[in-house]
């Protein structure tokens, strides 16, 4: 309405002035002009591109005021409309009307409209077209805003660097939009003073003031203006939102690393980890240094253990660290090996020497038979000829020398001796076991089961053959050829004295496991049941044992004694209790004890919702209350069933289920 008064007092003005005297044409076309220009008011474009096209039609000369205005209104009813020559008409208008007062607001619409859709070239190429100095001093904010956005948005971030810029000179709502996109330009080029000016101005903006301290925490951490960084830092953690808050708790953890305070660094970065950060390598290895530095060292060998197959200084550091980790709690195998990986990595040589030396002389602590401690520091004194350690390992290589552990060399030199003498056969068939054991911790099984083998062409001593024939059982069962398996542990049962061996219990483990694995059940049952009469119940070992007993019952049909072993498994605080607690109600079904396997299936369905087994599991209590009678809980069971596992391979029988109970209900449905 008020275009069209606008309209009717300007033909006003021209006739006051005798500018012309109104046709009964031009009266006609006036009113299908505010006609139109209603429609297009409310909303009705089709509409009122209707009355447009027609005044556009008519006799009117071109630069008629009417058809200007209709040229303009078509454009935009177009637009609106979504007609695909919306932008033949605004070009129309703009080159047939340059010096149209609606000009700049056709292509201010224009631009608006492709704004609000994200056509941003679209934008550049309308808002580009105004001479910056025609744009009134209250629009320039937004103009410059949306036309910097769109360069922005359309990659050419340099000229919106600089219409951002200019923006943050006119007052208005944009001015922080502004303030923050330069700003935030200013960040991606690292031109971090900048950025850090347009942030502060924005401390307290109800749109960005939350965001900012963000970026500056970022910055003040890769400027190391750590007070700085821990004083936004601090003071953005209590208010950080639940998805940045564990980004927040690692700058500032990284700020308390810088400035070696271990304890507070640790705090932080335990705190990013609790809050759900994702750790990288670098992570982790930081962590794991400053719990190492508070002395937290089983914690640190956690964090310092995610790091995996580094040969660079980061690694050479972290194996390094986790090798005194080990020997602070009195774990010297483990840090032998991680100083000895550590003595493989980075390209500081002193670090690496004195890796290499802690090895030797933990090679030398070792009371295991898998080390050559004398090839050790024979390789230590070569690689290290000068070495600040040198007096103290050539100590330890004159020791070594009397008492070899070599049992390569030493079968060897046995074997050039003679194997005629049951002494030296009984020393063979000792070197050759621990051989073998070398190769197997190495899972080399070809070459362990070469020497076991060859350990047992002289079996004098019963413990050494026992323990022979134990690990050629282990190797066949790694290798999934249980019947040597089984082969192996009843020739270790035969021997005299096996059963006073540590290993005794474990074989009878062993031995369940590949009666199991050939799924021959009953033996399994028997096997497994042996070791749990002189296993420690409540082990892991045990735990594990007493559920495979319970499923070779369960395979051989004794369903009663499969419901003993789960509930007995089910008592403890185990994994797979899912799995057992569903087996078990399956039992009760399979001794038609229904409404125990229905009593069942609701704890299982309550405790584990997620479980892999709480599909199946619905839908087996759907069916264990149909055949208890109870029709009008199963049949909730199976709607819920059918509602929130639409894909599982038992909707279908769901949907049968309910048609048994409408049948039954009498119910159509």
């Amino acid at each position: 309405m008020m275009r069209r008064f606008l309209y009717s007092a300007l033909l006003l003005a021209f006739t006051s002035l005798g500018v012309a005297q109104e046709t009964p044409l031009e009266a006609g076309l006036e009113a299908t002009y505010n006609e139109s220009v209603d429609l297009f008011e409310d909303g009705l474009y089709a509409a009122a591109r209707v009355g447009f096209d027609e005044l556009l039609e008519s006799d009117l000369p071109t630069q008629s005021f009417l058809k200007e205005e209709s040229s303009f209104y078509r454009a935009l009813c177009a637009l609106y409309l979504m007609n695909e020559n919306s932008e033949y008409f605004l070009t129309y208008f703009a080159q047939t009307y340059p010096l149209s007062p609606r000009w700049q607001e056709a292509h201010i619409t224009a631009a608006d409209y492709y704004f609000n859709n994200r056509r941003y070239k679209k934008v550049v190429q309308w808002l580009g077209a105004i001479d910056q100095q025609d744009v009134a001093s209250s629009f320039r904010s937004e103009y410059y805003f949306k036309l910097a956005y769109s360069h922005l948005m359309a990659k050419d971030v340099d000229k919106a660097r600089n219409l951002f810029f200019q923006g943050t000179e006119y007052k208005g709502e944009y001015r922080s939009h502004h303030r923050y996109y330069y700003g935030h330009i200013a960040y991606e080029a690292e031109q971090y003073s900048t950025a850090v000016e347009q942030f502060k101005l924005l401390s307290g903006d109800d749109k960005f003031g939350g965001v900012t301290p963000y970026y500056l925490s970022q910055i003040y951490y890769k400027t190391g203006e750590i007070d700085e960084l821990l004083r936004v830092g601090e003071a953005l953690l209590e208010q950080a939102i639940a998805s940045r808050a564990a980004e927040v708790a690692k700058l500032i953890g990284e700020g308390y690393y810088q400035r070696k305070d271990w304890k507070s660094a640790a705090t932080y970065l335990e705190k990013h980890q609790a809050l759900g950060g994702k750790l990288k390598e670098q992570d982790h290895y930081k962590l794991g240094f400053v719990l190492y530095k508070i002395g937290r060292y089983e914690e640190a060998i956690n964090a310092f253990n995610k790091i995996h197959n580094r040969g660079d200084d980061l690694g050479q550091s972290a194996y390094y660290h986790l090798a005194d980790c080990y020997l602070k709690t009195g774990k010297k195998t483990e840090a032998q090996s991680a100083f000895f990986r550590a003595s493989e990595s980075g390209k500081d040589q002193s670090l690496r020497e004195d890796a290499y030396f802690n090895y030797a002389k933990l090679a030398y602590d070792s009371s295991t038979p898998f080390e050559q401690p004398l090839d050790i520091f024979k390789s230590f004194l070569s690689a290290y000829p000068n070495s600040r350690h040198r007096q103290e390992a050539n100590e330890y290589l004159a020791n070594l020398y009397l008492n070899s552990k070599d049992y390569e060399s030493a079968m060897k030199a046995i074997s050039a001796a003679g194997l005629d003498q049951p002494t030296m056969q009984g020393a063979y068939q000792k070197v050759a076991y621990f051989r073998g054991v070398q190769h197997f911790n190495a899972i080399q099984y070809n070459a362990a089961r070469r020497l076991f083998n060859k350990s047992l062409d002289y079996p004098l001593n019963n413990v050494y053959a026992s323990l022979a024939h134990y690990w050629l059982a282990e190797i066949a069962y790694r290798e999934d050829d249980f019947n040597t398996a089984l082969l192996e542990i009843g020739k270790f049962e035969a021997i005299p004295g096996s059963a006073t061996l540590s290993e005794y219990k474990r074989s009878l483990y062993n031995k369940g496991y590949a009666y199991f694995s050939k799924e021959d059940y009953g033996n399994a049952a028997t096997t497994f049941r042996l070791f749990l009469n002189s296993a420690k119940l409540g082990t892991k070992l045990a735990n594990d044992a007493e559920l495979r007993l319970a499923d070779s019952y369960f395979m051989t049909a004794q369903y009663a004694n499969a419901i003993t072993y789960y509930t007995t498994y089910l008592g403890r605080n185990v994994p797979d209790a899912d799995y057992a607690a569903f087996q078990r109600s399956l039992c009760y079904g399979l001794v038609d004890e229904p409404q125990k396997k229905g009593d069942a299936l609701e704890a299982l369905v309550q405790r584990f919702p997620n479980s892999v087994y709480a599909t199946d599991a619905y839908f087996e209590l759907g069916e264990t209350y149909m055949k208890l009678g109870k029709n009008k809980r199963a049949e909730e069971i199976f709607n819920s069933f059918i509602s929130d596992y639409p894909q599982s391979r038992f909707v279908k029988n769901a949907h049968i289920a309910l048609g048994l109970i409408y049948r039954t209900q009498g119910n159509s449905r």
